[in-house]
């Protein structure tokens, strides 16, 4: 679904140059769940933003289903983003001045799906995240993990064929983090939904079906679901990661 070739981002810092992503390769399979750890700095929310369209690369490519994103015009990922690619960030996100139902329509309404259709899909999703009878209320009145669970039906409703998760449970507590991430387990399993997920947390990495660990704008490793002694590696290599 995702090929990454090469990939390089570059900043310019007074007459510094600094490079937070250096030659990253990287493929991701439609239907997979990857998480993305390493330190701060590492790269990870910028290699999130560089797969969803949001920056460009300063050399190599993003292609998604075969079409290379920094080709495209601003515009065009616009609308590409908005057709593909759900967003689920750790600060939701939400519009205040809107009920939940609405904040979920959001993305429907800016590409004119027809209202009956929109409000098939909002109280589908709105039973889909357990939130049904709250649609007329306002984000602001709801709980963290409630306001979460709103944007996440808020990423799912243009059916995109990616969610990008920027640490997705890092203003939550466990036990609703844990809420969260059996969600979207869920999604993945029953949906073949294809997430990627940058998160500091080994608890909610083991959820992925591989984890990817990136340090000074590389990548250092990749875990798999299968290796049996997972949790002990991650915890290995975020140790040295960090030192």
């Amino acid at each position: 679904m995702i090929e990454v070739t090469d990939l390089q981002r570059e900043f310019k810092s007074g007459e510094e140059v600094i490079q937070v992503l250096k030659h990253v390769q990287l493929s991701i399979s439609t239907g997979e769940f990857v998480a993305i750890m390493g330190p701060s700095g590492s790269g990870k929310s910028t290699l999130l933003q560089l797969l969803g369209g949001l920056d460009t690369p300063t050399k190599g490519e993003v292609r998604m289903n075969d079409i290379a994103l920094h080709e495209l015009s601003e515009k065009e990922r616009t609308l590409f983003r908005r057709r593909n690619i759900g967003f689920i960030f750790q600060n939701y996100q939400l519009l205040p001045m809107l009920t939940v139902a609405e904040n979920i329509a959001f993305p429907l309404d800016a590409d004119n799906v027809p209202q009956v259709e929109i409000k098939s899909r909002v109280n589908r999703l709105l039973k889909a995240v357990d939130l049904e009878g709250k649609g007329d209320m306002f984000p602001s009145v709801l709980s963290g993990g409630q306001q979460q669970r709103i944007a996440i039906a808020r990423a799912l409703s243009n059916q995109p064929r990616l969610i990008l998760g920027d640490e997705p449970t890092g203003n939550l507590d466990r036990k609703t983090g844990t809420t969260i991430l059996n969600l979207l387990s869920k999604m993945h399993r029953e949906e073949k939904q294809t997430i990627v997920m940058v998160t500091h947390d080994i608890f909610a990495a083991g959820y992925a079906d591989r984890v990817i660990m990136l340090k000074d704008g590389k990548i250092e490793a990749e875990i798999e679901r299968e290796e049996a002694n997972k949790d002990e590696l991650m915890a290995s290599f975020l140790a040295e990661l960090n030192a």
